[in-house]
């Protein structure tokens, strides 16, 4: 019952912190006359504009896209990226700071500006991050805490097992499995909110530039701790594990060369590539061959994919602008030379196996 408790207070601070922040990250956003954002705004692409008479009660930070402030900021302003115009009424109570992109000040607009290329100081930019990191902790803290209140107690009695077959020795008997209450899941909790905290003393803009790929990785390496302390018999964590890590990975790739457009094809490694890569995991963790195998044919399905669309997109349709449209006239046959390679990779890797003699 206290965790069921504790799960609920920890869900209700995940959803506040998450109300208190407003993300513009595309198309146009408006914040009119006489209307008031409770919390921080951050600006990552598209177009905001807050008008003569607007207020944000936070912080605003603008790492891409374009924004025009005629109104009030009560907390600090950072310019990472992208551009912001400040209009002859715009007033802001904090401190404008300035690491990269373009900001304009109108005459008569009340700005204090820092052009500030060695760091980030400022009391409400600091709230602004432990606000927005603080968010997926709690989900973290949350997962651990429901995945411990669904585990029957040390002291209950563990249903009848199914009969099975140990293959090792290593293997965890049936009814004892790993507490979630212990040590090592609250020490990487604790050493979670401490480096969370650090950062937002140390801050660098690059860090939070690339935070939240980096995140949704954390997120899918949880998965892997959990399957890690549960046994052999949660195998099944490192499909969702093996997911969230291959979206992090994609989403840091992209978000480092600005490349978003490449989802056009990137979307076969996370189906079925990932999802085989889990199930390859999880058929080594618990020793099933046919979940090893059924991995590697999905991971090999994945790869071609991802090669033939990113071929097409890259070599005919030119993209990203990786490479030069005379190359296009060589496309077709590097197509047919790399279906080849890979039906014979294919051939070696599926051919039968034969059980020795015995």
């Amino acid at each position: 019952m206290k965790r069921i408790l504790f799960l609920g207070l920890i869900s209700l601070l995940a959803l506040f912190s998450m109300g208190c922040q407003k993300m513009v990250t595309g198309d146009r956003y408006v914040l009119r006359s006489g209307e008031t954002l409770t919390g921080d705004m951050m600006i990552t692409g598209g177009d905001a504009t807050l008008e003569q008479g607007s207020r944000v009660t936070g912080s605003l930070v603008v790492t891409g896209g374009s924004a025009r402030a005629n109104g009030q900021v009560d907390g600090d302003v950072l310019v990472t990226g992208g551009s912001i115009n400040f209009g002859p009424s715009a007033v802001v109570r904090g401190v404008l700071q300035k690491t990269g992109g373009g900001v304009q000040i109108a005459p008569g607009a009340s700005v204090q500006y820092s052009d500030s290329r060695t760091g980030i100081q400022g009391r409400g930019i600091s709230n602004f991050v432990t606000t927005l990191a603080i968010f997926p902790v709690l989900i973290i803290v949350a997962i651990v805490v429901l995945l411990g209140t669904l585990r029957p107690s040390r002291g209950a009695t563990p249903p009848a097992p199914v009969e099975q077959a140990v293959s090792s020795p290593s293997a965890i008997p049936v009814g004892k499995r790993v507490g979630f209450g212990s040590n090592l899941v609250w020490g990487i909790v604790l050493i979670s909110l401490g480096i969370l905290f650090l950062l937002q003393e140390m801050l660098n803009v690059d860090v939070w530039h690339y935070a939240w790929p980096i995140l949704i990785v954390a997120i899918g390496l949880f998965f892997f701790v959990v399957m890690a302390m549960s046994g052999r018999h949660d195998g099944r964590l490192a499909i969702p594990g093996s997911i969230f890590t291959m979206i992090g990975l994609v989403c840091l790739f992209q978000n480092v060369f600005d490349q978003f457009q490449t989802w056009a094809y990137a979307w076969t490694l996370i189906f079925p590539t990932s999802v085989g890569i889990g199930r390859y995991i999880e058929g080594t963790w618990i020793n099933h061959a046919n979940l090893r195998d059924r991995g590697i044919r999905e991971v090999g399905t994945g790869l071609i994919m991802f090669v033939l669309f990113a071929a097409f997109f890259e070599l005919f349709i030119n993209l990203s602008g990786f490479f030069s449209r005379d190359l296009g006239q060589f496309a077709f046959p590097a197509l047919l030379i790399l279906a080849g390679v890979l039906l014979i990779f294919a051939q070696f890797f599926n051919r039968p196996r034969h059980k020795p003699a015995m």
